[in-house]
């Protein structure tokens, strides 16, 4: 009786969960039904192998330079329990890499196959944990400005991606980082009424020593602050000395992969977070930034 009663309680909190990770705009499309499918709450994580990390960068680099698969790239990514797969829609083509069925949390990876994006990649690391981040990423990997999003597909509390060495969302930000003058915007959430000063927004590029910021990352602060003039936002460490992702390992492995790239970590408040997902206007100011 016990062990039913979890099992409902663990069903109706994965629904509420999902419910609050992709709202939508009420216009339902294949690759939000695929993402949406591809969560599961709770699970027993266990990391790839540094074998399969290396499979998976190395497919993942292809896929990102290239903007095409093979029949082969298919096998390769299913003996790493990975299923690579087409949709189309709004004109676009995109490369799908997940779990066949949710079961370890490995992630949800989409790839434009078509149109001319930038080389710019953006991840959802917490979408159960940091509400709204990740249909922030959706919408914003919808316009033509994007090459890639990555998302997680369990909470943090089961295996945080950002902390994780051995993961599929690792080998995605260091093939990532193989691209021409790559970009990674990394969306996360947090609680502003537990920071002082207060913030709306925080970017920090991970590192501490001003001599080490990637190139532009001076000029995308100064266009966030216009931008989003109304909201308070700051950059690490020159306003804020927290919340600089420092010991993000994404950015660690991006970097040692390519160290003149640029990696973006921004944190924001929930109340940006709405205003993000519902305003377009605003979702554009801030995106515009990046490009």
């Amino acid at each position: 009786m016990c062990s039913l009663i979890g099992i409902l309680l663990a069903v109706v909190m994965t629904k509420f969960i999902m419910s609050s990770i992709l709202l939508g705009s009420g216009e339902e499309t294949k690759l939000k039904d695929a993402l949406n499918a591809s969560f599961i709450y709770s699970t027993d994580f266990h990391p790839p192998t540094s074998k399969e990390v290396a499979i998976a960068d190395s497919l993942f680099a292809n896929i990102l330079k290239k903007r095409s698969y093979s029949n082969i790239d298919v096998l390769k990514f299913s003996n790493i329990r990975l299923h690579l797969y087409t949709i189309s829609e709004r004109r676009n083509d995109f490369a799908v890499i997940s779990e066949p069925t949710p079961s370890n949390g490995d992630g949800f990876y989409a790839i434009k196959l078509t149109g001319s994006p930038r080389n710019i990649v953006l991840l959802a690391p917490h979408i159960a944990h940091d509400l709204l981040t990740g249909d922030i990423i959706y919408k914003m990997f919808l316009s033509e400005n994007f090459l890639a999003a990555g998302w997680s597909t369990t909470h943090r509390k089961v295996i945080d991606l950002c902390k994780e060495p051995a993961s599929f969302f690792n080998a995605f930000t260091q093939a990532a980082a193989t691209i021409q003058s790559p970009i990674i915007l990394q969306l996360h959430g947090f609680n502003k009424h537990s920071r002082q000063p207060s913030s709306d927004l925080i970017v920090s590029s991970t590192k501490v020593n001003p001599e080490q910021f990637p190139i532009g990352f001076l000029e995308t602060v100064s266009c966030l602050k216009q931008n989003l003039d109304s909201w308070k936002v700051k950059s690490y460490p020159a306003d804020v000395k927290f919340l600089g992702g420092t010991l993000n390992i994404n950015a660690a492995k991006f970097y040692e992969r390519n160290p003149n790239g640029a990696f973006y970590h921004v944190e924001t408040s929930k109340e940006l977070r709405i205003e993000l997902l519902h305003n377009d206007t605003l979702r554009n100011k801030f995106q515009n930034c990046f490009l």
